[in-house]
């Protein structure tokens, strides 16, 4: 276990017993709404729906996963200051770190990898999860999952702040 609290897993283990289990819950969630959704910027937007799924399904399933990204608040409060609003500020900051985001099975030490700052299963299920959506077309299509993940993302980090 490192500063991360990682757990070291066997590939096939997270894709045989928790990727397909994910994708299914996925699909079976109702579409949500929010407007920042229809900004998808690279991809299209079911596959944004199914990132924005995919953050849902985690939060039910997984404990750590109903913890926020510190992270995103203050991007977001950064982003509005008076300029923007809620959602052109989380479609900004979501479309930003989806960007970011390799392509690759990302490393959990690359900084680019929004996808294992966010508490939950980690960067590797949740990038076998939108292989597995995106399916055979472009690997930049993975970009989408992340935006409508990211987008859900910020919205917690949102509601957190509305909370405290």
């Amino acid at each position: 276990m490192g500063a991360r609290d990682l757990m070291t897993v066997r590939t096939e283990v997270v894709r045989t017993a928790m990727v397909g289990r994910l994708v299914d819950l996925i699909r079976a969630e109702p579409a949500p709404a929010p407007e920042s959704l229809a900004r998808v910027p690279v991809g299209d937007h079911h596959l944004a729906v199914a990132g924005y799924n995919l953050r849902r399904v985690e939060w039910r399933l997984f404990e750590p996963a109903r913890r926020t990204l510190p992270e995103l608040a203050q991007r977001l409060d950064e982003r509005r200051d008076g300029r923007d609003s809620d959602q052109d500020a989380i479609a900004f900051v979501a479309g930003e770190l989806a960007s970011e985001e390799p392509l690759e099975r990302p490393d959990p030490e690359d900084d680019r990898a929004v996808t294992w700052r966010v508490p939950g299963p980690g960067g590797h299920v949740r990038h076998y999860v939108a292989l597995e959506l995106i399916g055979a077309r472009p690997a930049e299509l993975k970009r989408a999952v992340v935006y409508g993940f990211l987008v859900r993302c910020c919205e917690e980090a949102l509601e957190a702040r509305g909370a405290d």
